[in-house]
Formats: C-alpha cells, sequence, structure tokens
C-alpha cells in the first residue's frame, strides 16, 4: 500500500499542468489592460489555430490551468477579463486568516471570495522574510479551507541551507507548520516548491535537483494524507527552461515570477506546457 501511495506521488506523466503567474508589487490597473489585451488574443488565436488544424487537441487545453496572482488594485479589471476568457483565473497573493474585524490594512477570504477571486498565495518567502510565520500560514490555510478557496502554498530553503544540503529539513518543517491539523479538502492545496536563492536571480534550479526535492515534497504530503499531491515549481522559470523542467515527469507546472510580467513570455510557457501535454 504504501508503494502504491508513493506512485501515485511521483507519476512519470502529469495529468494536468498549472501555469501560474505571480505579479507580485508590479503593474497599475492601466498595466493590466494592456497586458490582457495582448495576452487574450493571442492565446486564443494559438487554441483556435492549434485544435483546429489538429496540432493541439482540446482535451489537452483542457488540462491546462491558468492562474495569475495580481496586486488587489488590479483585481477590478484584470477579473473583467477573466469573465470574458475563462481559461484565466485571478489569485490573490496573500491574505489574512480572519473573515472580518479591527485588523487594519488586512484583506480577508470573504472579501475575496466576493470579488471571484477563489484563489490565494501563502507563504510566499517574501512574506516569511518580513515575519510571517509558520503558525501564521496555517491559520491562512484554514480560513481559505473554511470558504471553500484553493491555496498555493509556498515553501522554499535559503542559499545557505542549500549549500549545507538542510533543504528537505527546511521544507519538512514548513510542511508540517503550514499542513498542521489540516484534515480535508487537501486536493485544493497545491504546493509551490520556490529555491529562495532562485527567485528572481536568473540561477533556476538544476532540472535533477528539482526533481528530487519534488519528489521528496510528494512523498511528505502522501504521509500527510494527500491522494495526489500536487506540486509546481518556481524560481527563474522562463520559455527557455520550462519545458525541461516537464521533462522531469514530476513537477506538475510553474509559479512563474518575473516572466509573468511579459504577456508573451508568459504565453510562451503556457504553449511550451500545452506541446508537452500534447505528447
Amino acid at each position: 500500500m504504501k508503494e502504491e501511495q508513493e506512485n501515485k506521488g511521483n507519476k512519470e506523466k502529469q495529468e494536468k499542468i498549472y501555469v501560474m503567474g505571480n505579479w507580485k508589487m508590479n503593474k497599475l490597473p492601466g498595466d493590466v489592460l494592456s497586458f490582457f489585451d495582448k495576452l487574450i488574443p493571442n492565446l486564443r488565436k494559438y487554441i483556435n489555430e492549434k485544435t483546429k488544424n489538429g496540432d493541439i487537441k482540446l482535451s489537452t487545453i483542457k488540462k491546462l490551468e491558468t492562474i495569475i496572482a495580481v496586486p488587489y488594485i488590479d483585481m477590478f479589471y484584470a477579473n473583467l477579463y477573466a469573465n470574458e476568457e475563462k481559461r484565466i483565473k485571478i489569485a490573490a497573493q496573500d491574505v489574512f486568516y480572519k473573515n472580518e474585524g479591527s485588523y487594519t490594512g488586512e484583506i480577508s477570504p470573504m472579501m475575496l471570495k466576493s470579488i471571484d477571486v477563489n484563489t490565494s498565495i501563502v507563504g510566499h518567502s517574501e512574506r516569511r522574510a518580513m515575519g510571517e510565520t509558520g503558525d501564521i500560514i496555517n491559520k491562512k490555510i484554514k480560513a481559505l479551507l473554511d470558504e471553500n478557496m484553493k491555496v498555493i502554498l509556498c515553501i522554499g530553503e535559503n542559499a545557505e541551507d542549500f549549500k549545507k544540503e538542510n533543504t528537505k529539513k527546511v521544507l519538512k518543517k514548513e510542511l508540517d507548520e503550514a499542513l498542521k491539523d489540516i484534515s480535508d479538502k487537501k486536493e485544493d492545496i497545491i504546493v509551490a516548491y520556490e529555491p529562495i536563492w532562485a527567485i528572481g536571480t536568473g540561477e533556476s534550479c538544476s532540472y535533477d535537483i528539482a526533481k528530487d526535492v519534488i519528489k521528496y515534497i510528494k512523498s511528505e504530503m502522501i504521509k500527510k494524507g494527500f491522494s495526489d499531491p500536487k506540486v509546481v515549481y518556481g524560481g527563474s522559470v522562463n520559455s527557455e527552461n520550462s519545458t525541461s523542467y516537464l521533462e522531469t515527469g514530476v513537477i506538475d507546472g510553474f509559479l512563474i515570477g518575473t516572466s509573468s510580467l511579459n504577456p508573451n513570455e508568459f504565453l510562451k510557457i503556457y504553449i511550451n506546457s500545452a506541446k508537452f501535454l500534447n505528447k
């Protein structure tokens, strides 16, 4: 039984791929209009042309999930485009763990849900660097799941831990803290492995290391009751390296930073993912 569970977590061919962007603190509302005005027509052109001539199966396109995490002030305009192009979903970059109250400056899961934003990143290393603890991350995940929302949980080691070969120790601690006492709705949690030393540095993690680490993460998730764990990679992902990451067979997609700010580059990663799934 244990071997069967491990095989579920370490499939050699992905059944679905997540192409997710994190804009961080970038783009004003006017920039949102420009981004989607370029992305959506080209996305539709690609899908229509390739499915019509048989190069890409429509069933393949349905196995791609595209999510873009935008700043709060951009959500209104981003959602207008998402409502027009159903293949794109909008997410938040962070959330608070209470639905209402005297918490100046915070945004609640209920508030996000009221504007059709049903997914949020939690635990990004840039939030952790500002003091966010494992306990707070755990509370945020529970708050999102209580509202039937989806979670993108970020975990990753810094350069020092990587050099000291403490990666798996760090990741286990972060998983244990974040997923403490979470007994159901595990299918609504996606883990994003983002080695801190590779985020926005141009120094991407090697494919072999990423494969080994993500296999480990999935094995730990299975121990926690995940029947089909989903783990994506983030850290200097671009159109030149995305296919090679997918070819590891265990990476379920990407959380893309810098490359998600450019509609053409983001589309190229989407196209690479579609071609890979279509093989």
